[in-house]
């Protein structure tokens, strides 16, 4: 037998020594290979135990010195029983004195599950076979223990291994991959799907703590290394939408979420994080983003086109009316009126038609804008309709948000205008603006003591040209003034919403991000 054995020659005879538990090799072996079996059983990483049929043992393996912290001189002579925990301790003599009368076997060639007592004390989980061996007409036992708590059975492999299965699935269908970065090893590990967003094969790729300067479009990798740096100094969550470059030129749009992962210390040892394929979403964006501007660009060009015939249909009826006031009857009269009126209501429809198409033409610039002045502006707007109805005006002080002042204001106005249109007959307008607390969002509430609105009408009220109030109504308006809103807010990558439990009048939303971005939108 050749004394340099190769890897795999090493791995077959260990794993026949240590599963038979050498039962099976003869006295003669043993003796021609003594120093060959000590290396295997030295080198083993199971801890195997030697005793005699007094329960007493004769020898251990640096394995089993590792597992139960004891120097192999400080077990040699003792009782296995000090290794055992529990009930068994105590029976273990007992087993091996039954086995010797009766032969039926309790332990011995069966394998079994039991509690074992660490040098100092600590109770942990061992699998324990054990074998018969006679050496030179002496019975001995031997046995191969393992720490159950390291190892998984079949069962708990099999269903670990369903579970990674429904994982990548899972993550197939979503787009989803996950990754982490151990800072210490500099390893990376990446799920199946990684490979599948970055356009590589698994088998022939291996990630590496570089990989953002291998994928992400150069205008985008520079701002994810800044991020990732920022998570491990500042131990912050990071997320943010980026570019990948895949190997063939295709460009994705990835979503990508990631966090630190800390040690006892406080130390940042990791980060942790998700890729998120959100092309086709971001596909669908920049379409409706080009179609929305193309129909702006129509509804604009249009309205244009249209307001110079309704303005001679305007100068025409009035040049009529003066001329022919005193030739036209009352009926001619009524409907010489209803022209007139007619066309200025068309002439007032395109007008608000251009300016809602305007709202989010070409870049809107934002800075940091304090709400408290802008409601202060909107106010000053509406002086003269605040003193007509005696309102009273409360509002709490706001926060300061990236926006557009212009817009801004003019959403206030519109806001606090309504309240004062649809107030309730008799009673003097209260409007409050105030804050409701939220996590991640700041949500201004603007209520008031009107009419109200019945919760089925919602959305309703937030499409152009919608009114709940027939033409006979004293409330006089077109139907476009919460459509403005409700633009605007979405220029802000925000939200407007009627509050339907709300019960002394009207109470609408504005929900604004937290972020401190100063950014442009179109």
């Amino acid at each position: 037998m050749n004394a340099c054995l190769t890897k795999r020659a090493y791995q077959a005879n260990l794993f026949y020594t240590t599963a038979t538990h050498l039962k099976f090799l003869d006295i003669s072996m043993l003796d021609q290979n003594n120093s060959y079996i000590k290396f295997i059983t030295d080198n083993t990483a199971d801890a195997l135990v030697t005793i005699d049929k007094s329960g007493i043992i004769k020898s251990v393996n640096p394995a089993c010195e590792d597992m139960f912290g004891y120097h192999r001189d400080e077990l040699v002579g003792r009782n296995v029983s000090c290794l055992v925990a529990g009930e068994h301790a105590a029976k273990h003599d007992s087993y091996i004195s039954d086995y010797m009368r009766t032969g039926h076997a309790k332990i011995i060639g069966i394998g079994r599950y039991l509690n074992a007592r660490h040098k100092r004390g600590k109770i942990f989980p061992i699998h324990l076979s054990i074998s018969e061996i006679t050496l030179d007409g002496e019975l001995y036992f031997s046995g191969v223990i393992k720490d159950k708590s390291k190892i998984i059975d079949k069962q708990d492999f099999e269903a670990w291994q369903a579970q990674r299965q429904y994982l990548e699935k899972a993550e197939h269908a979503a787009g989803i991959g996950h990754w982490r970065v151990d800072l210490l090893k500099g390893e990376v590990f990446w799920s199946n799907e990684m490979y599948h967003i970055c356009g590589v094969n698994p088998e022939a790729f291996v990630p590496t703590v570089d990989f953002t300067n291998k994928f992400f479009h150069p205008e985008d990798g520079k701002n994810l290394q800044n991020q990732v740096d920022q998570a491990v100094l500042q131990e912050k969550d990071f997320n943010f939408e980026t570019r990948l470059l895949q190997p063939d030129g295709e460009i994705r749009y990835i979503q990508v979420f990631g966090e630190p992962e800390v040690d006892e210390n406080g130390d940042v040892v990791a980060i942790f994080g998700v890729f998120r394929d959100v092309t086709i979403m971001k596909m669908i964006e920049l379409e409706l983003e080009r179609s929305n501007k193309d129909l702006e660009s129509f509804a604009f060009t249009v309205s244009h086109d249209l307001k110079a015939p309704l303005r001679h249909i305007s100068m025409a009826t009035g040049f009529l009316s003066e001329s022919l006031e005193n030739a036209l009857d009352a009926e001619q009269a009524g409907f010489m009126r209803i022209m007139t009126e007619s066309a200025g209501k068309a002439q007032f429809m395109i007008d608000s038609l251009l300016n809602y198409s305007r709202i989010g033409r070409g870049g809107i610039a934002f800075s940091q804008v304090g709400l408290d002045d802008v409601v202060q502006a909107a106010l000053e707007l509406l002086t003269l309709e605040i003193q007509e109805s005696d309102a009273e005006i409360v509002c709490d002080e706001l926060p300061v948000i990236p926006g557009n002042e212009g817009l801004l204001i003019r959403l206030f106005q519109n806001m606090i205008e309504n309240a004062l249109k649809y107030k309730s007959d008799g009673v003097s307008p209260k409007i409050t603006v105030s804050v409701d607390p939220h996590r991640s969002n700041h949500i201004i509430r603007i209520a008031d003591n009107g009419i109200g609105i019945a919760p089925e009408f919602s959305e309703k009220i937030f499409q152009m040209f919608q009114r709940l109030h027939g033409e006979s109504a004293p409330y006089k308006g077109m139907g476009i003034g919460l459509a403005i809103c409700r633009k605007i807010m979405h220029a802000h990558k925000g939200d407007i919403e009627l509050d339907p439990d709300y019960q002394d009048g009207a109470a609408f939303l504005l929900i604004f991000p937290k972020t401190t971005e100063k950014h442009q939108t179109t």
